[in-house]
């Protein structure tokens, strides 16, 4: 694929962050799954297997503005290099010790608490680095590109894993998976971090006060905080009406069962992968926030269509061929116009953040989304014991299209 770089250089970091990004997510992916199915093969217990995703996730929200401000103080490329190092070194460390000593359910748990903070800090390091990699006309390419090599780990983290799980013991594959993040982080040592730098002022205030002025820096734009309004609202409510019923929805009320969930749930990193593979055609033709507008409408309108058949079922009888052919499409389709929100919003805020916020911006954003998923979970479930799940699908629709009513005539971006 011919992608029209300026150099080597350019070239070079290009497909370097595109193999330290897959080689890392996918680690964390792994680690995460197959030491969740060690616990469930160990325990006979959902709840101990499901404490160890909820790990994972808790550095998400409370890292990640820690990890904005070490982004904007530290070297980018010290960072990412020391993270991958270290989870490399944590992983080889572990399987020193567990062929020692055994291995414990505190163990597992310490380990991929410890794991997810340093991936958090790796994520947001790389990510606001992506400006300094490539010229910005290609960052966009760049942006799309490394959300289809986060979309692929998705797909093939939990099979890889799977076959993993079966065929070779659990030590080995702390230790093959320790390893890879080592020969991860010696490759991006030979990324150019500086290629397309901007001048920046290092910044010498107190942690937390770095923290609070990162806050302000995004209080004080209108843009920034209406993008961030815009994930919130879908983040609620894609969790809300879909993550949650979803599983509830295919095993419960169309008794369709757990194969045809996982092949529904495969749906959206497919339908990620093909808008990422798109959005840079439209972004030629539209606007930002055109964009942004567009794809929260059609987003609202696509969860009204994700329940619009538990209203009809009694009615309109489909067979279990047709509901799975159905629920694949929608969801695979969210995924596409989740992408044409996600990737143009990267790009903007790498492309219009002053390179001193670029990491407190996308570290506290990122947590300040993402904190609405546990939340949003609890509230799900709570209306799925108490109401039918149509119902419920059909609330994150209504929010939705009630915000997107609210900011119709709003412009908050200038291009």
């Amino acid at each position: 694929m011919r992608f029209g770089f300026s150099n080597s250089i350019e070239r070079n970091n290009f497909y370097l962050y595109l193999m330290g990004t897959f080689v890392s997510q996918l680690g964390s992916v792994l680690y995460t799954f197959v030491m969740s199915l060690y616990i469930l093969k160990l325990t006979d217990s959902g709840v101990y297997f499901s404490l160890n995703l909820a790990i994972s996730m808790i550095p998400i929200v409370f890292i990640m503005p820690l990890a904005g401000v070490l982004a904007d103080r530290w070297d980018k490329k010290s960072i990412v290099v020391i993270m991958d190092l270290l989870s490399g070194l944590l992983l080889v460390g572990l399987y020193v010790f567990i062929y020692k000593r055994g291995i414990t359910l505190a163990l597992v748990y310490s380990t991929t608490f410890i794991l997810s903070i340093f991936s958090a800090v790796f994520d947001i390091g790389f990510s606001s680095a992506k400006i300094d990699l490539v010229l910005e006309e290609r960052l966009i390419v760049l942006n799309s590109t490394g959300d289809i090599i986060s979309s692929l780990t998705r797909i093939i983290g939990p099979l890889v894993g799977g076959l993993l799980f079966s065929i070779i013991d659990t030590r080995t594959f702390i230790l093959i998976n320790g390893i890879s993040f080592v020969l991860s982080g010696i490759s991006e040592v030979f990324i150019d971090f500086d290629f397309n730098k901007k001048r920046n002022t290092r910044i010498n205030n107190k942690f937390l006060e770095d923290i609070k002025l990162g806050y302000q820096y995004i209080i004080n734009r209108k843009d920034i905080k209406s993008i961030l309004q815009i994930f919130i609202i879908i983040n609620l409510a894609l969790s809300l009406s879909v993550t949650v019923p979803l599983p509830y929805i295919i095993n419960n009320t169309l008794k369709l069962g757990t194969k045809s969930y996982g092949i529904i749930q495969a749906g959206f990193p497919i339908g990620l992968i093909i808008g990422a593979s798109l959005i840079s055609r439209f972004l030629k033709r539209m606007t930002y926030e055109k964009i942004f507008k567009s794809s929260l409408l059609i987003f609202s309108i696509l969860i009204a269509v994700f329940g619009v058949v538990l209203f009809t079922k009694d009615i309109i009888r489909l067979n279990n061929l047709s509901y799975l052919t159905y629920y694949l499409i929608v969801v695979a389709i969210m995924g596409i116009f989740i992408s044409f929100i996600d990737i143009p919003v990267l790009t903007y805020l790498q492309t219009r953040t002053s390179p001193n916020y670029l990491g407190r911006v996308m570290g506290i954003g990122m947590s300040v989304v993402k904190v609405t998923t546990p939340l949003a979970y609890i509230l799900s479930g709570f209306l799925l014991d108490n109401l039918e799940a149509r119902y419920v699908v059909l609330l994150g629709s209504l929010i939705c299209l009630i915000y997107f009513s609210n900011i119709r005539k709003t412009q908050f971006i200038k291009d």
